[in-house]
């Protein structure tokens, strides 16, 4: 068996360099065994040894020897069973102090994979990692810290440059071991991102692995924009990369780190490593020089890495100065500047009603990578993934949904994207955000977007949140089934809700109903005693002077269609989405006969697995939707399509056009009575649920069709 042992610190890229290796012929891999998130019972060996065991070869020790006894022996999955495999791959972050241990006892080939460590900083504080033990564990000082002249540990040091104390030490035991072993492949991630194909087939030879058509399309694939792992946008990222992910004085990083002897070589002599990708450091004499690595200027990169944490301001002809690198983006300002929604100059005109109306948009903060979702869907994962990976389930069925080049596929961390899609809003008609909000019993999921919007004061654009009290599943219903994290409910965890949602409350941009901060629920019914929550929440919000909130509930399923005053709340919306928010939908299509696949591309629907509906039928009985006697704020949306998270059996509402989005949103305002002079809310679902298939963004398809549709149906016109 040729055993391969991938090593490096976290957020190296050794999980994608190992899953790369192991996409060859004959190969299988094995993740992270010493990892308690993956293995339960890597949960005790680590409280014996610490997160970073140090063990010298040939030492004694019995539970890490079980546990990677087991590693070392384990079977390929068993959808590889049959073949012959003769190549394993394994990948640690948590073994480098222990790497000398584990080649003596298994003799594996160690690949060691390096990333600068301004971007491993980055990435900790991207995602919380904590230092854990290794600053308390002797033989970390003893063995590694005292030997090598590195600094001390500061109890007392900011956190950012605690966890750049952590790194350094880790990237300096790791290089010293290097340095005295020629045989081991040294790669940098750096260089991989450049010419990613090149590279790995390279090191693959290297191994004695054959990189193969398939793993070539391997490669390809991890490489589609969105997956988390596209390369070439990772590379011409890099300049900049750690900026934009770590909160802090970066600089203070780079000059904490060039005390690290064995990472001098990752800086300039003089300035920063923001003017061209970091060098990769030749770490042994038989690896020979390092591989040339293409400079990557600041006029080469997009405007996402090169955007600053802060912006310079919130002028689009200041963004346009700079951004004479990314024309596309340059293009998207233009297109800003030249329209701007306002109502109509004379109130007689039959427009001016619809104009007064405020149009808040459902948005989804899921594309930025975050911890549970790189353990339960991959390394990387946001809703891209599931958008690239769309397939059309019959002829003429409109899938994937890509977005326009100007936006493109965005990274929600990026504070300009955000700055972008506020000022396209604002100038087609959409008043504000109501950004979707994931509470579970204190912790909090999807929060950076939000959080930065909060503690930076940017966008300008008002906004709201939506609780979507659901449970987190690998079908993406929000059932029991299958369950990713759980929503559970307790009543000294609604005050503990209410006081952090009191600080958006504060927010000066925070839509107000009446003066009352408006919050929606998604799933109000769920919640055990919800006229006890509501009123927590009120007289906790009223004593904390942030006002009564204007609580919502979110007609989303049959169950939420009901009288929201026996819940204790204030009004209702609609929410026309999948089957169960569309009360009347019209027939379900059948399909002409050899327009549905059978049995085709896998993962995509069967035409009995195929549930189809007509948009402009399901839009024109929407509007025929008797009044109830309760304040119900109405809601359409551009469309409706969840086969990127249901390929097997989607649900699809055929013939949207921006046409009939704005005959539906056009009538809807026409018809629609505020019940007071606060209480003129339209909804749309949504500005950017691009997994759903309903979307105002700008499209590859349509382009801006709808946001024109949407600003026209407003009764506003362009300044």
């Amino acid at each position: 068996m040729n055993r391969i042992l991938v090593v490096g610190v976290p957020r190296s890229g050794s999980t994608w360099l190992a899953q790369m290796l192991a996409s060859t012929p004959h190969s299988y891999a094995v993740l992270e065994p010493d990892n308690p998130a993956w293995h339960r019972e890597a949960g005790a060996v680590r409280q014996l040894y610490g997160a970073f065991p140090v063990l010298q070869a040939g030492e004694r020790a019995p539970e890490y020897e079980r546990l990677w006894d087991r590693a070392f022996g384990e079977r390929p999955p068993r959808r590889l069973l049959g073949g012959s495999h003769r190549n394993m791959v394994l990948k640690t972050v948590h073994g480098g102090f222990a790497v000398d241990w584990l080649s003596a006892r298994y003799a594996p080939r160690v690949v060691l994979i390096e990333r600068h460590p301004l971007n491993v900083v980055a990435s900790w504080m991207q995602h919380r990692f904590e230092v854990g033990d290794l600053a308390t564990r002797e033989r970390v000082r003893t063995q590694y810290v005292e030997p090598l002249a590195l600094p001390r540990w500061d109890p007392m040091a900011p956190r950012i440059l605690q966890v750049a104390w952590a790194v350094g030490v880790l990237m300096s035991g790791l290089r010293r071991q290097a340095r005295s072993r020629p045989e081991w492949v040294v790669v940098s991630h750096e260089e991989l991102c450049v010419d990613s194909s090149v590279r790995l087939r390279g090191v693959a030879a290297r191994l004695d692995l054959e990189w193969s058509p398939g793993a070539e399309r391997r490669l390809r694939e991890s490489n589609a924009p969105g997956s988390g792992a596209e390369i070439k946008r990772v590379a011409r990222a890099l300049p900049s990369k750690w900026r934009d992910s770590a909160a802090g004085d970066m600089q203070a990083v780079a000059d904490y780190l060039r005390r690290f002897r064995e990472l001098q070589q990752w800086f300039e002599p003089a300035g920063d490593a923001s003017d061209r990708v970091p060098r990769a450091p030749s770490t042994n004499g038989s690896q020979g020089p390092a591989l040339a690595t293409p400079t990557v200027t600041a006029a080469e990169a997009p405007l996402a890495a090169a955007a600053a944490t802060s912006l310079p301001g919130d002028d689009p002809a200041v963004l346009r100065a700079r951004d004479g690198f990314a024309p596309r983006r340059a293009a998207l300002l233009q297109r800003i500047e030249s329209v701007a929604a306002r109502p109509g100059d004379e109130p007689e005109q039959p427009a001016s009603h619809r104009a007064a109306l405020r149009y808040l948009a459902f948005y989804l903060p899921q594309y930025h990578p975050i911890p549970q979702n790189d353990a339960w869907w991959g390394e990387g994962f946001t809703d891209w993934t599931n958008v690239t990976n769309a397939q059309p389930s019959f002829s003429g069925h409109y899938q994937p949904h890509l977005p326009s080049e100007d936006l493109g596929f965005y990274d929600l961390r990026d504070p300009e994207t955000r700055f972008l899609q506020a000022q396209l809003a604002s100038r087609y008609g959409v008043d504000g955000f109501v950004y979707y909000h994931y509470w579970f019993l204190g912790q909090r999921l999807l929060e950076r977007p939000f959080d930065a919007v909060l503690a930076s004061g940017r966008p300008e654009l008002p906004f709201c949140v939506c609780w979507a009290n659901e449970n987190w599943t690998r079908n993406w219903d929000g059932g029991d089934g299958s369950l990713l994290i759980e929503q559970r409910y307790d009543s000294a965890d609604d005050v503990d809700h209410i006081r952090w949602l009191a600080s958006a409350f504060a927010d000066a941009r925070y839509i107000r109903v009446d003066g009352r901060p408006l919050l929606l629920v998604y799933r109000a019914a769920r919640l055990p005693f919800p006229q006890r929550t509501a009123d927590v929440w009120r007289s906790e919000a009223m004593r904390l002077g942030v006002g009564e909130p204007y609580l919502c509930s979110v007609e989303s399923f049959a169950e939420e269609r009901a009288d929201p005053r026996a819940l204790g709340f204030d009004a209702s919306v609609e929410f026309p989405a999948g089957l169960a928010g569309w009360p009347r939908r019209g027939p379900q299509l059948v399909l002409p006969p050899g327009t549905a696949k059978r049995g085709g591309a896998e993962g995509t629907a069967t035409g009995a697995q195929l549930r189809a509906f007509s948009y402009p039928v399901a839009s024109e009985l929407a509007l025929t939707r008797p009044a109830p006697e309760y304040k119900r704020f109405r809601c359409v949306t551009p469309g409706w399509d969840n086969s990127p998270r249901h390929p097997a059996q989607p649900t699809v509402f055929v013939g949207s056009t921006p046409e009939t989005y704005e005959r539906w949103l056009s009538r809807t305002a026409a018809e629609f009575t505020p019940y007071s002079a606060g209480e003129n809310l339209v909804f749309v679902n949504a500005w950017n649920e691009w997994g759903e298939s309903n979307h105002l963004e700008p499209d590859r398809r349509w382009g801006y069709a709808y946001l024109e549709a949407h600003l026209r149906a407003t009764g506003r016109v362009a300044a």
